[in-house]
């Protein structure tokens, strides 16, 4: 497992030059977050990006770079954060929500152009078995064809880590913050991120064009909703999948359908008017719909049921 700790602007610079040059289909950028209660409540400590077209993961260092990583310009004036926002470059994620909390709330990054790994094996399933979500872990367990070797070596992998970052297993979340970054830290924040091209390729292939259309749609809002003032990062409700009633992704599909049919009935200037074409929550209707919250709220029971 190849990988590069990028803690100083010179490297970070060199890294944007390739990011920038990549292919946009498929997804050339699958990334993850590590960090101290990950949210708006925490902090981002590492962001690692795995290349699948070269085969290397490179790991960002928040803790040393700041808010440098997000700002630092590359030869063609591309930041961090701009290739983030950019909604026509894909980044696969598995489970944004905390991870977009987080960019949102300490660096003012609206990610955009997610595609969730998440709700992507949610959509694989038959809609009657789509009431909750799959944790990373069983995904890899179960559908990346990990041979019994490499399965061991997983396993071995993510032991050590959780030993020395788990206050349960004697540990402590502060190994994120370490300069240099532990051997073992390392392997497990470079390992799963590697797998994420696996699953993805697994899950894409069985998806008709109709569920992507669902796929891009859900994980576009749950990017989105994870800014919202009432967001809550360990929300018991996060294990309901984008499918269920229950769910804040489904509620957020009633809320906006609800501003969309208010709209139509009263038109006006009101910013809070979604587009005619929006076959999904647009990010300046979210953000209209996020500056309401005091009207509608996205967990109003009243809005359980979307009308389309």
């Amino acid at each position: 497992m190849a990988s590069t700790m990028i803690d100083e602007p010179l490297a970070l610079v060199s890294f944007l030059d390739k990011v920038v040059k990549l292919p946009r289909s498929p997804p050339a950028l699958y990334m993850d977050l590590e960090g101290i209660s990950l949210s708006r409540d925490g902090s981002i400590c590492i962001i690692q990006v795995y290349l699948p077209t070269e085969s290397h993961a490179y790991l960002i260092d928040i803790c040393g770079l700041d808010s440098a990583a997000f700002s630092t310009p590359c030869s063609t004036h591309e930041t961090l954060k701009s290739v983030l926002e950019d909604a026509t470059i894909p980044k696969v994620f598995f489970d944004v929500r905390n991870d977009s909390d987080a960019l949102h709330a300490h660096f003012r990054v609206k990610l955009a152009g997610v595609q969730d790994l998440q709700v992507m094996e949610v959509a694989t399933r038959p809609l009657n078995r789509r009431r909750n979500v799959n944790g990373l872990a069983r995904c890899i367990k179960h559908d990346a064809e990990l041979s019994a070797p490499e399965k061991f070596r997983w396993n071995a992998v993510k032991d050590k880590g959780v030993k020395l970052f788990a206050p349960e297993e004697g540990g402590s979340y502060e190994v994120f913050r370490v300069r240099p970054l532990h051997e073992d830290i390392q392997l497990y924040c470079v390992q799963d991120v590697t797998l994420l091209p696996t699953l993805y390729n697994r899950y894409r292939a069985t998806l008709s064009s109709d569920q992507w259309a669902e796929v891009l749609a859900f994980s576009e809002n749950r990017a989105v909703f994870a800014r919202f003032p009432d967001y809550e990062p360990n929300s018991r409700q996060k294990v309901f999948s984008p499918w269920w009633p229950e769910s804040n992704d489904y509620q957020l599909r009633a809320a906006a359908a609800k501003l969309k049919s208010d709209a139509a009935a009263t038109p006006s200037k009101d910013a809070t008017a979604l587009p005619k074409e929006a076959g999904s929550v647009t990010e300046s209707s979210l953000d209209a719909l996020a500056a309401r919250t005091s009207r509608i709220s996205v967990t109003d029971k009243n809005l359980a049921e979307p009308d389309s």
